[in-house]
């Protein structure tokens, strides 16, 4: 999986949710679906299993594994958004991107980053040129572009 943070200017819209909820670190994560054979534990059993209603991500170890000293077979994750292995560029940029701009052409600094290990689609998610499946960088631009046209 990789993680995206972003954070935007404390003048961002209250629909978020909790009052001040606006202000802080928020973290989206995107599931890749597998593609390597340690990502998975045999016929369409994946290590990782998503509850996206209540934004949950859980890691699994398989039975043969040895469990370490007070640690749990299943961890639990929560995060504020979780994309599951379908999600598209457009999902990735209405969860985690389009406040964040928005905020910062309203004059606010906010920040974009994508964590993840090698090959986890960290340069697909914020770059991609692909028509129809545009990165986070490429839909930032056209969204800022578009605006300071309309507004002229």
């Amino acid at each position: 999986p990789r993680a995206m943070a972003s954070k935007a200017g404390s003048k961002l819209r209250q629909k978020e949710g909790k009052e001040g909820d606006e202000e802080r670190v928020h973290v989206v994560v995107r599931i890749r679906p597998p593609v390597r054979q340690d990502e998975k534990f045999g016929d369409g059993s994946e290590a990782l299993q998503v509850d996206r209603e209540r934004n949950l991500l859980w890691l699994l170890s398989k039975a043969d594994e040895p469990k370490e000293r007070g640690a749990h077979k299943t961890k639990q994750y929560v995060f504020d958004r979780v994309l599951g292995k379908e999600s598209t560029q457009l999902d990735v940029w209405n969860a985690a991107a389009e406040n964040v701009v928005k905020s910062a052409m309203e004059g606010y600094v906010g920040c974009l980053m994508c964590y993840g290990q090698t090959g986890a689609g960290k340069t697909y998610t914020l770059g991609s040129e692909a028509q129809g499946n545009e990165g986070v960088v490429l839909r930032a631009f056209n969204y800022m572009f578009e605006r300071a046209s309309e507004e002229r």
